[in-house]
């Protein structure tokens, strides 16, 4: 295309491209190389740059020399994929010329050969004399250097001439010239004893960069030269796509070479949605290492795509082939690992192989617990490209070479051994952490933990796992991984139940029967966060069983408060608060104030749920006193969250963004995910109820999507409807809509009876905008019999207002007068807090009083009046102030109607 362009043939050149294009789309299912597709824009649009003239580049040949002929690279028979960000920095380093001796290191198959010849391609115009290749993988013995140089650049020498060492050397001394050492890491280490080894191979590396100035060496190792003024690449794999990018999977390298390679195996492989997931898996599983992906391929007619991922999985050895023109070292990964393992001492083995049971990394100071692997062996084991730096003092390792280095403990008779000792080792650490239960340290080693319980639990490890319990609890529910938590914790009460009949282990039956007590109700936690509250209730009832049988009144206690939460979260607040009260009793006379703070906390919940707000707000009072006295900011975060709410539902927003701002601070600090997605849906409530509309959509945004993330069904769909309200009052009525739609189809997904009931009474208020009286009107009666019976009263009068809104909106007066004067009367006597959307209730009131002349109407929109100036007297902010009497659709009704009545 470039070409093309250059010539003035530009039609030409974007044919080109639409054919590429067009045969990369059909055949292969992916798109053109966004270099090209940057290429094709320039060119469709008249930008490419002028070509290059030969006198510009002052590294140019001299006049007479043709550098294009002088190199002895080897001929490429497959495309080159990716390293554009390599080869780039390459390029840089190459044009600068103060980068003499680049190492490019990594494990084998990575690509360290294909870039080195790719980037020599590229830049050996900038070399007098050429760029050359020198293939040491057939070279056995240091020695052998000098003379596989001299063989590669093309010169000759007879039997009693100089040796070739110096012949090298006064050769290269007056040439510019590129080489390429390629797989020089064998030669560093001499299979003789007492031989000097890697020492000769370094001091010519040294000779040649001091006598040739000219001279540029890009070496190709496994394992680093340390020298001064080495320029150190080291390779990772292709970049490859996440499990939630595959819409754009085609653009990944990692992607591109697999379907590629496919291809040429098979003229039937395309990528597409069917099979694109198992691709990508497959490059995960590869880490993006070419030599993988390239294997991997060979595999596709037998298995399929799936079938390739699948066993990768498990199997190192799937990764072979039988292709005549590879390397014997490269026919499978094997090899690759075998000739790495035979360089390492005993001892770097040894410590290799027990780093195998490492999941997701390791620390130096677990390295040197677990496998007895010291600073310098792991230094060694990185310098030689087995072992990868991941940050300060951590290290992990290549997949693919776990797998083989997992062979090779089992072989050595103590995998058995190592992992339990992993296991004991994680578990304790777990147990003694006293850290913040987000932070990085913890989440690096969650791998590492999730593998020491599955270990410990297989091999009956009771005092481990009862010890880590709580510590292993408390990071699940803090990050909200209620689903692992779920999974985890059900699959070990299963496996409790053979260790109560195992005899094997000779385990203490009464601290059997204390593990299974907690475990059994970290497990109902985890079901009531994922709405399984049938199973959930079970479980609280027999945590309370179990408890009294062993006169534990901490868990009894702890039973009980789960039995309430459950009956809060099922639509059953007044249910609830007999047994929370019981449990805020029982932690305060028994002493275990967590569980009586806990307690209140829920009941304060409860209360307010009912339309109790006094003794609510008392109960969060008590709850926050207490968490505060115990130090326990988590729990403390809780409490202000819910006196926030309590302050918000009064209308004094102030107060309310108070307490929701102070609950955000500690969540920064201490960190507390499920509870930041609904101290962020609050604070949405209250820049919404403030007129700041925009704003509030943000926050209840992010509390969507972190409740998505957290596999929170009750919180997503919350967000949800609070979304559905502000897009209404932004006039996005199809937006609205669809928030709405989803809010309800998660609480009925779930069957959870107070979100499904929000949802039916916001997508009423959509419907009613929208005209569609019908559905409004459904969905207002579906509403009001949902709070009706969860005894939220509140909630109903406010569905049953829409009731006589939609009457009012089919011009049915008498009916929207029934309806208003209904919740007029129980307003007037039971008083009406806790509902979402008080003024428009009373400006619904007052309307259809209004439309049939009730003489009431006067005073009713004058009570409205009177109590919207008085919120808006209580919003010091300037700005907020105005919003909030301008920017809510039914203020400003409600000021225009009485400005109108008033004059």
């Amino acid at each position: 295309m470039r070409l093309l362009c250059y010539q003035g043939r530009r039609t030409a050149a974007l044919a080109v491209y639409q054919s590429c294009a067009t045969v990369l789309t059909e055949e292969l299912g992916v798109e053109p190389e966004p270099d090209t597709v940057m290429l094709h824009e320039q060119i469709r649009a008249g930008k490419l740059d002028a070509p290059p003239h030969p006198s510009d580049d002052p590294r140019q040949p001299a006049p007479g020399m043709d550098a294009a002929r002088q190199h002895n690279l080897p001929e490429s028979l497959t495309p080159f994929f990716g390293r554009e960000a390599e080869l780039a920095q390459l390029r840089q380093r190459l044009e600068a010329g103060d980068a003499r001796l680049i190492t490019l290191t990594g494990p084998g198959g990575i690509g360290k050969t294909r870039l080195a010849v790719e980037t020599a391609r590229q830049n050996r115009h900038l070399f007098d004399h050429g760029a050359y290749f020198v293939a040491l993988a057939g070279h056995k013995l240091p020695q052998e250097l000098p003379a596989a140089l001299v063989e590669a650049i093309g010169l000759t020498f007879a039997e009693g001439d100089v040796a070739p060492r110096d012949l090298l050397l006064r050769t290269l001394r007056n040439r510019r010239m590129l080489l390429i050492l390629d797989n020089l890491e064998h030669l560093l280490t001499s299979p003789e004893p007492d031989a000097a080894g890697g020492d000769a191979v370094i001091d010519l590396i040294l000779a040649i960069l001091h006598r040739a100035p000219g001279v540029t060496l890009l070496v190709t190792s496994r394992e680093q030269l340390n020298v001064q003024g080495e320029d150190l690449f080291r390779l990772r794999g292709l970049p490859a796509p996440l499990p939630d990018q595959l819409d754009r999977a085609g653009q990944y390298p990692a992607v591109r070479l697999f379907c590629e390679r496919a291809y040429r195996r098979s003229k039937h492989f395309k990528l597409t949605p069917d099979n694109v997931a198992s691709v990508v898996r497959i490059c995960e599983l590869t880490e993006g290492m070419p030599l993988g992906i390239e294997l991997a391929t060979t595999w596709l007619q037998d298995l399929g795509p799936e079938g390739v991922a699948a066993a990768l999985e498990q199997d190192l050895s799937l990764l072979t082939t039988q292709d005549r023109d590879t390397p014997s070292q490269h026919r499978s990964m094997k090899a690759i690992f075998a000739s790495s393992w035979r360089l390492l001492t005993p001892g770097e083995q040894r410590a290799l192989g027990r780093l195998s049971v490492f999941r997701g990394g390791v620390s130096s100071r677990a390295a040197q617990q677990v496998a007895g692997a010291s600073f310098l062996i792991l230094t060694q084991l990185r310098y030689k490209s087995l072992l990868r730096s991941a940050g300060p003092g951590r290290y992990d390792m290549h997949p693919l070479l776990a797998q083989f280095a997992a062979v090779k403990l089992g072989k050595s008779g103590e995998a058995d051994a190592i992992s339990l000792r992993h296991s004991h080792y994680f578990l304790g650490w777990l147990s003694e952490y006293d850290g913040v239960w987000t932070d990085e340290a913890l989440h690096q080693d969650v791998d590492n933990i999730r593998e020491a319980w599955r270990v410990a639990v297989a091999h009956g490890k009771l005092a481990d796992l009862d010890a880590s319990l709580p510590a292993l609890a408390g990071y699940y529910r803090l990050n909200g991984a209620f689903t692992e938590a779920g999974a985890v914790f059900a699959e070990t009460l299963r496996a409790v139940e053979v260790m109560a009949s195992n005899k094997k282990w000779d385990l203490d039956q009464d601290a059997l029967t204390r593990f299974r007590l907690h475990l059994l109700a970290e497990l109902t936690h985890a079901r009531i966060r994922l709405a399984r509250f049938d199973k959930a209730f079970q479980g609280a009832e027999e945590v309370v069983t179990l408890a009294r049988a062993l006169g534990d009144e901490r868990m009894e206690a702890w039973g009980l408060l789960l039995m309430g939460r459950t009956l809060i979260q099922y639509g059953e607040a007044p249910q609830a608060l007999d047994p929370l009260r019981r449990a805020a009793d029982m932690g305060q006379r028994s002493g275990h104030l967590d569980m009586a703070g806990l307690a209140f906390r829920y009941l304060g919940g409860a209360l307010m749920h009912v339309g109790e707000h006094e003794a609510g707000e008392a109960a969060l009072r008590e709850a926050l006193a207490i968490q505060q006295a115990l130090g326990n900011r988590s729990e403390e975060q809780a409490a202000l969250l819910y006196l926030g709410v309590i302050k918000i539902t009064h209308g004094d927003y102030s107060a309310g963004e108070r307490y929701l701002a102070q609950a955000l601070h500690l969540i920064e600090a201490m960190g507390n995910r499920p509870l930041e997605a609904r101290v962020i849906n609050a604070m949405g409530f209250v820049h919404g109820a403030l007129g700041d509309l925009k704003g509030a959509l943000g926050y209840h945004e992010r509390s969507r999507d972190l409740s998505h993330e957290l596999q929170d069904p009750y919180q997503e769909s919350h967000a949800y409807h609070n979304l559905c309200t502000v897009n209404r009052k932004l006039g996005r009525l199809e937006k609205a809509e669809a928030c709405g739609r989803r809010a309800l189809a998660l609480a009925q997904e779930y069957g959870t009876a107070d979100p499904e009931s929000y949802a039916w009474l916001h997508l009423g208020y959509v419907w009613l905008e929208q005209g569609v009286h019908s559905l409004a009107a459904n969905a207002f009666r579906k509403s009001r019999d949902g709070w009706r019976a969860m005894d939220r009263d509140p909630m109903a009068m406010e569905a049953e207002a829409g009731l006589a809104a939609v009457a009012l909106a089919t011009g049915d007066l008498d009916e929207a007068l029934q309806w208003a004067t209904k919740v007029v009367e129980w307003s007037e006597r039971e008083g009406i807090h806790g509902v979402d959307e008080p003024m428009q209730i009373a400006f619904t009131c007052y309307r259809a009083f209004d439309a049939t002349g009730d003489p009431r109407a006067r005073s009713l929109l004058e009570r409205a009046y009177e109590k919207l100036m008085a919120k808006a007297a209580r919003i010091t902010d300037a700005a907020s102030h105005r919003r909030f009497l301008t920017q809510i659709p039914v203020h400003r009704q409600i000021i225009e109607a009485w400005e109108e009545v008033a004059d």
